[in-house]
C-alpha cells in the first residue's frame, strides 16, 4: 500500500493523505530552541496538583491556562472526545489566550487537525489549516501555527492539549514540545479525574433523589400513595398511611399549611419547592424541601396532588462528602513524584508519606516529628523556614506555606533542595490542620547555577524579563498611589479628632481662668470688662468648634433647653453675612416663647440651612423673616412630615422668592434630590431639617405660591422647666453655697489643663488631687488615696481615659469615674452612651452637674 508524506518528508501512516497544514515535529529540532526554565514548569506542576485535589472540576480549564503562560502561546486548549454525541466530534472544554470565545466550541473527529493527530499518534505542527479543511476558513484570530499533542486514557485517544500562536511574531521551538509533552501527560490524568468527578456528582444526585419522598393525595387530603423514600423518612409503611389523613406528617402548629395547599390545588396550582418541617412516626421533627403539584384527569379536571419531599440534612451531608472525597484526590500527585505531608500544629505530629522521608534521608516508615524536621534543615536556611511556618498558622495571613530550602539528609548526609508548598486551614480563627507537597529540586537549583554563568547568552530572554518588570512597576504604583488617597483620607479623619480635642484643650484653660478670675476681680470694672471679652471670643471658639463638628455630623443629638430668641439674635452676624446684599432680614421673636427641648448646635444648622434656601430663592433680592411662637396641635395633621398633636415652639422663616412648582413639592423632603445646577446643592438640607425634627418629636410644615415665596415652619418640643435668674449670679451663689465636698482626683496629661481644673475644682469647695497619667493616678489609688470620684481624660497617651477606668472598675467597682473629651467623634461618644462623659470646654455649672450625678 503506498504510504503519504508531510511535506516535511516525514512519512504518515497508510490510509491517510497527505497533507499541506500537517508538518511533522522535525521541524521544531532544526530551529533555534530557548533554554528550559525548569523553574516555572515544577512550579506550574506543583499548581496543577493542587488544582487537582482542591478544585478538581476546574482542572481543565488551569491547564489551558498553563500550557499557554509555559509556552508564551497566543491561545491554548484541550479538544476532548465524549460520549455524548457517540466521539464524532472534538469539544473544546478549555480554552485560554485570544480563542477563549471559542469556548465549548469544537471540530470533526475525521476532519481536521485533532483527527489527524490522534490518526497519527504523535504530536504535530499545524499551519493554516484552512488549506486543507474549509471550513477553518471563519475562524479568527487566523492559526499561523499550532502544536498539537495527543492524550490517551487506556491506551484510547481522548482528545489533543494544544497551543496557538496567531501571527508570525511566535513560532514554536523544541522547549515548547518537550513542555507541551510532560503536559499532555497530566492532561491525561487531569481529564481521567474530571469525568471521575462528573460521574461521582451522576451518582450522588442518583442517591439523593432515591431518599426523595413521593406521595400522592385526594383533595381532602386522604393518601393515595407511598414510596420507599417516602416509609425511609418518615418511618410509616405503606399500609400504616395509605387511606389516612395528611395531616398525620404535619405538626399541629403547621395544619393550616396544608388547608392553604388543598385551596391552591384545587383552583389548579402548583407549590413550591418550599422549605417546612413534617413529622416522624416516632415525632420527631425533619426539615424537607416540599413540592406540590396537582393531578388531572384526561379532562383537565384537578383530581389530587402528588407531593415530593427531600430531606435537606442528606443533601447537605453528600455535598460534605463529596467535597471531601476530592480533597483525598492522589493519583496525580504520584504522577509529578510529589511529597505528601500533613502537620497538627497543636499536638506537632506530623504524617509524612515514604517520598519525603527519603528527601530527608530517612528509610521507609521512620518516625518522624517536629525535631526530626527541624534537625535536617540546613541551620542556614532553618530561620527562614521557621518563619514562613508561623506566617502561614497566623490566622491573619491566607494560610500559605510557599518556600525553597535545603535539608540534610538524616543517615546519609546528602544535601538537597527542597520546593514546599502547604496550606493551613482555621477553625474559629485557630488552626486546625494543615497540608501540604513537596519537591526535591535539587537538580534544578544545580542548572540554575550553570545558567547564572551563561548571562550573556540570555539578552534576548533578560529583555522579555525587562519588559515584565516594566508592567510589574506600573501596576505597583498604581496601586501605591491608591493607597497613598486611602491613608490622605485617613488622615484628613484623624486631624479632625485631633483638632477638636487639641482646641477644646486650649479653650477649656483659657474659659476656666477667665471665669475664676471674673469672679475674683469684680470690684475693677476695667478688669472685669477685659475678662468678659475674654470669656466671648472663648465661649464663641467653643460655639464655632460645636457648630463646625455639627456641620461635619460628628456629633450626637444632645437635647438640651433652649432659648430660640436668643439662638436666632446670637446667630444675627452668621445670618447676615450668608444673606446677598439686596435681602433684608427681619425678626419677629415672641416676647412669651416657651424654651425648646432640643440639640442647640443642629438647631442653629436647620436655621442656617433654611436661610441659605431662601436666600437662593430670592435671586433678585427680597425680605426674609424669621418668627417664633408657641403652637399647640390637638389632632393628627396630614402627611409624614407634619409634627404629632401637642404643645411646640414654632420656628417660621419666610422668603418672597419664587415659591415651589406643583410637580417639585412632593420631593422637597427627599434626599439628595435638588432643583439646583450641578455643584450648586447636595439635596440634603431640607432632608437634614425633616430628619432633625422629627428626630427630636417635632415635625415641619411648608406653604409657598409661584411667584409670591415659601415658609417653612419647625416644630419643635416644648421643655417645661422653671424661669432661669441670671446665669453667672446663679452659678456664683451655687459655688458660695458649697460646704464639705467630696476628694476628687484630676487625671490629665495636659499640664494647663490638670491645673487649670484643679483651680476650678477647688474654688468650689473639692479637695482636688492631680495625676499627669493613668499609670500616676492607679499608683496613688493602690497607695490608700482616699477619694471619692476621678475626673480623667479621654485621650492621653500610653493609657487613655476608657482604659483607667476599666482598670479602676477591676480594682474600686464602687469609685465613680466622669470621662473628659474635647474629641466631637460621634462613634467615639457612642461607646460611652451609658457611662458619665463630660464635654469639653464646660463651665462651672456643667462640671457640677456632672460631679453630682456620678455621685448619686
Amino acid at each position: 500500500m503506498k504510504q503519504h508524506t508531510t511535506a516535511t518528508g516525514c512519512k504518515l501512516k497508510p490510509n491517510v493523505r497527505a497533507m499541506r497544514s500537517m508538518l511533522s515535529t522535525e521541524e521544531l529540532r532544526r530551529r533555534p530552541s530557548r533554554p528550559a526554565d525548569y523553574a516555572a514548569e515544577n512550579q506550574a506542576l506543583i499548581a496543577l496538583v493542587q488544582e487537582l485535589a482542591s478544585s478538581p472540576e476546574g482542572i481543565l480549564q488551569k491547564l489551558a491556562d498553563t500550557a499557554l503562560g509555559l509556552c508564551r502561546a497566543h491561545s491554548a486548549g484541550l479538544s476532548l472526545l465524549e460520549e455524548g454525541d457517540g466521539k464524532s466530534n472534538f469539544h473544546w472544554r478549555a480554552i485560554a489566550g485570544q480563542w477563549a470565545p471559542h469556548l465549548n466550541g469544537g471540530t470533526p473527529r475525521n476532519f481536521g487537525p485533532c483527527g489527524t493527530v490522534l490518526d497519527q499518534g504523535v504530536a504535530m505542527i499545524c499551519s493554516h489549516p484552512e488549506v486543507d479543511f474549509p471550513y477553518w476558513e471563519p475562524v479568527k484570530p487566523v492559526l499561523e501555527e499550532a502544536l498539537l499533542i495527543p492524550f490517551y486514557i487506556k491506551a484510547e485517544a481522548v482528545g489533543t492539549i494544544w497551543v496557538v500562536a496567531h501571527d508570525v511574531s511566535r513560532r514554536f521551538d523544541a522547549e515548547d514540545l518537550r513542555v507541551m509533552t510532560s503536559l499532555g501527560v497530566f492532561a491525561a490524568t487531569a481529564y481521567q479525574t474530571w469525568l471521575n468527578l462528573k460521574a461521582v456528582q451522576r451518582v450522588a444526585s442518583i442517591v439523593e433523589s432515591s431518599h426523595d419522598a413521593i406521595v400522592s393525595k385526594d383533595l381532602d387530603g386522604t393518601i393515595r400513595s407511598w414510596n420507599g423514600g417516602a416509609q425511609r423518612m418518615f418511618g410509616y409503611l405503606a399500609e400504616e398511611v395509605v387511606g389516612k389523613p395528611i395531616t398525620i406528617l404535619i405538626p399541629p402548629d403547621r395544619h393550616n399549611e396544608e388547608t392553604a395547599i388543598l385551596d391552591r390545588l384545587r383552583r389548579g396550582e402548583s407549590i413550591g419547592p418550599y422549605e417546612t418541617v413534617r413529622r416522624r412516626k416516632d415525632g420527631s421533627p425533619v426539615d424537607i424541601s416540599l413540592t406540590v403539584s396537582p393531578l388531572e384527569d384526561t379532562e383537565g379536571r384537578v383530581i389530587g396532588a402528588s407531593k415530593i419531599a427531600q430531606n435537606i440534612t442528606g443533601r447537605i451531608n453528600a455535598e460534605r462528602a463529596l467535597r471531601e472525597s476530592q480533597s483525598r484526590l492522589q493519583a496525580a500527585v504520584e504522577l509529578v513524584r510529589l511529597g505528601c505531608y500533613a502537620w497538627n500544629s497543636q499536638s506537632n505530629k506530623l504524617q509524612w508519606d515514604d517520598t519525603v522521608r527519603a528527601m530527608w534521608g530517612l528509610p521507609a516508615g521512620a518516625v518522624v516529628d517536629y525535631e526530626v524536621w527541624r534537625s535536617c534543615v540546613h541551620p542556614d536556611d532553618l530561620a527562614r523556614a521557621e518563619a514562613a511556618i508561623q506566617r502561614s498558622t497566623d490566622p491573619r495571613s491566607d494560610g500559605v506555606y510557599n518556600i525553597e530550602y535545603r535539608v540534610i539528609g538524616k543517615t546519609d548526609g546528602v544535601e538537597r533542595w527542597i520546593a514546599t508548598r502547604g496550606q493551613t486551614n482555621f477553625e474559629n480563627d485557630v488552626p486546625a490542620s494543615f497540608f501540604g507537597v513537596a519537591l526535591e529540586i535539587t537538580d534544578r537549583k544545580r542548572i540554575e547555577r550553570r545558567l547564572e554563568r551563561r548571562v550573556e547568552e540570555r539578552t534576548r530572554e533578560l529583555q522579555e524579563s525587562n519588559q515584565q518588570l516594566h508592567v510589574q512597576m506600573e501596576q505597583r504604583e498604581i496601586a501605591e498611589a491608591e493607597s497613598q488617597q486611602l491613608q490622605r483620607l485617613d488622615a484628613i479623619g484623624q486631624i479632625t479628632s485631633g483638632v477638636a480635642h487639641d482646641f477644646n484643650n486650649v479653650l477649656s484653660v483659657v474659659l476656666t481662668n477667665a471665669r475664676m478670675l471674673s469672679r475674683n476681680l469684680r470690684d475693677d470694672p476695667g478688669d472685669q470688662e477685659g475678662i468678659e471679652l475674654i470669656l466671648g471670643a472663648a465661649e464663641r471658639g467653643a460655639n464655632l468648634t460645636s457648630q463646625l463638628l455639627a456641620f461635619s455630623r460628628q456629633q450626637r443629638l444632645e437635647p438640651q433647653v433652649v432659648d430660640l430668641n436668643s439662638t436666632i439674635v446670637n446667630m444675627g452676624g452668621l445670618l447676615n453675612a450668608s444673606l446677598r446684599g439686596a435681602i433684608q432680614l427681619r425678626t419677629n421673636l415672641a416676647a412669651d416663647l416657651c424654651p425648646a427641648l432640643v440639640d442647640l448646635t443642629q438647631v442653629q444648622s436647620v436655621i442656617l440651612n433654611l436661610v441659605i434656601n431662601a436666600r437662593d430663592a430670592m435671586r433678585s433680592g427680597g425680605t426674609l423673616t424669621l418668627e417664633t411662637f408657641n403652637a399647640i396641635t390637638d389632632k393628627e395633621l396630614s402627611g409624614p412630615a407634619a409634627p404629632a398633636p401637642g404643645r411646640y415652639v414654632g420656628l417660621t422663616i419666610r422668603d418672597t422668592g419664587m415659591g415651589i412648582p406643583d410637580d417639585v413639592l412632593p420631593r422637597v423632603f427627599e434626599p439628595f434630590f435638588t432643583t439646583k445646577g450641578p455643584g450648586k446643592g447636595s439635596g440634603l438640607g431640607l432632608a437634614q431639617v425633616f430628619g432633625f425634627a422629627k428626630q427630636s418629636g417635632g415635625g415641619i410644615a411648608l406653604k409657598t405660591h409661584v411667584g409670591e415665596g415659601t415658609s417653612v415652619t419647625v416644630f419643635l418640643p416644648c421643655a417645661e422647666v422653671v424661669p432661669r435668674v441670671r446665669e453667672r449670679e446663679s452659678g456664683a451663689e451655687q459655688i458660695s453655697t458649697v460646704e464639705l465636698k467630696p476628694c476628687i482626683l484630676v487625671v490629665d496629661d495636659d499640664r494647663a489643663v490638670l491645673r487649670s481644673t484643679v483651680r476650678v475644682l477647688e474654688a468650689l469647695g473639692y479637695a482636688a488631687v492631680p495625676a499627669a497619667s493613668g499609670q500616676e493616678a492607679l499608683e496613688l489609688i493602690a497607695n490608700g488615696l482616699k477619694m471619692e470620684l476621678v475626673l480623667a481624660d479621654f485621650a492621653m497617651p500610653e493609657m487613655t481615659g476608657a482604659e483607667l477606668a476599666k482598670a479602676i472598675c477591676a480594682t474600686a467597682p464602687n469609685l465613680p469615674v466622669i470621662l473628659v473629651t474635647g474629641y466631637g467623634d460621634r462613634e467615639t461618644l457612642e461607646q460611652f452612651r451609658e457611662a458619665q462623659v463630660l464635654q469639653k470646654p464646660y463651665d462651672e455649672n456643667g462640671l457640677m452637674k456632672a460631679i453630682l450625678t456620678a455621685l448619686t
